[in-house]
């Protein structure tokens, strides 16, 4: 398929909101929360290391789960009373749940047990949304109202909005994909229009906190992004698809515990720095095509999302609206896009 063909699909599946083809994946066929209770060894999940599982249960309507628990994670497992987890489930006690299908998933839950850090996850859960609204290959979500309950005294929170998040194994057969896994790669072997659409997106969002062609030191590639390719079609020019993932350290959110990488430049997650390659202006004409043919549908999306006050709210439509002022004026794109792209045009 040429690329011309290739983005064009591309564009008019991002600009029709098409989010995938579910298949006999019912959990995230909808973006209704769902409710549950997990009974986790909290404490013990924070002291132990990132390959130990714990037992525990999962209880959604009417129905236990003895499911697994691991933490994940970097910087907010260090931080955080309730880490990020990995949940894995027994295959044979999904069959005909709201789980079928799924065998690990993702969890992000409350880093700390209160309102404040309840609205970052609902803020990260609304820039999943967001990059679902612009390209399908982005990972899927579910929202989610979780009680957590510590195993060992039974001490139990209050509802806590949470997300899980869709497993490579099944972005790989909604897309008909497969995992790519380098120590790293070059930007011509990425696909210059789901590249294209992740590095303006990251910008979007206020993202630094990413590399899609390299690792940190002594791993492979890359750093909270993770590649793809159409099966059968291993790294050659244009193949591969990064896709971005892990989003409370960016602008969007504005998480009181964000840092970033000084030798950027800058100093405060809410300074946006254009990180992406310089494409052909063929490529960014569309890309920026299409984040506009998504503006009124993520407003949208900001504005209807509950669980976030209307100062946090005003100030997400501000930091959108911030966005679309750069893209939509030539001067202000000039500068804070073409001029700090990287490497050089063709």
């Amino acid at each position: 398929m040429s690329k011309q063909i290739t983005f064009g699909l591309m564009a008019l599946l991002a600009a029709a909101g098409v989010p995938a083809a579910f298949g006999d994946v019912p959990l995230f066929a909808s973006q209704e929360p769902l409710e549950f209770r997990l009974e986790v060894p909290i404490k013990a999940l924070r002291k132990a290391d990132k390959e130990t599982w714990f037992l525990g249960k999962l209880s959604h309507a009417g129905t236990d789960f003895d499911v697994e628990f691991r933490a994940r994670g970097k910087f907010r497992l260090d931080l955080c009373r309730m880490p990020p987890l990995w949940v894995k489930f027994d295959k044979q006690q999904v069959k005909g749940t709201v789980f079928k299908g799924q065998r690990r998933l993702k969890l992000v839950p409350f880093c700390r047990d209160t309102d404040k850090y309840e609205e970052y996850v609902v803020l990260e859960y609304l820039v999943y949304r967001i990059y679902n609204l612009i390209t399908p290959e982005s990972y899927q979500v579910r929202p989610a109202q979780v009680v957590y309950v510590e195993t060992k005294d039974g001490k139990a929170t209050e509802p806590r909005f949470s997300v899980l998040l869709e497993h490579k194994r099944l972005l790989n057969k909604r897309l008909g994909f497969e995992t790519i896994d380098v120590e790293r790669i070059g930007p011509t072997d990425q696909n210059p229009v789901t590249a294209s659409l992740l590095e303006m997106f990251s910008f979007m969002i206020g993202n630094t906190d990413w590399s899609a062609i390299r690792g940190p030191e002594g791993e492979n590639c890359c750093h909270n992004v993770h590649l793809f390719a159409p099966k059968g079609a291993g790294v050659a020019e244009g193949t591969v698809v990064p896709v971005a993932y892990d989003f409370d350290q960016t602008g969007f959110v504005n998480p009181s515990y964000s840092e970033v990488n000084e030798d950027l430049g800058i100093r405060t997650v809410k300074t946006r720095l254009y990180r992406g390659w310089c494409r052909d202006p063929a490529f960014q004409e569309q890309t920026y095509a299409n984040f506009n043919a998504q503006r009124g549908a993520i407003e949208q999306l900001v504005s209807s999302q509950p669980g976030l006050s209307e100062k946090t709210r005003a100030k997400a439509m501000k930091w959108v609206g911030g966005f679309y002022e750069v893209i939509n004026d030539p001067k202000s794109r000039a500068k804070r896009i073409d001029k700090k792209c990287r490497g050089k045009r063709k």
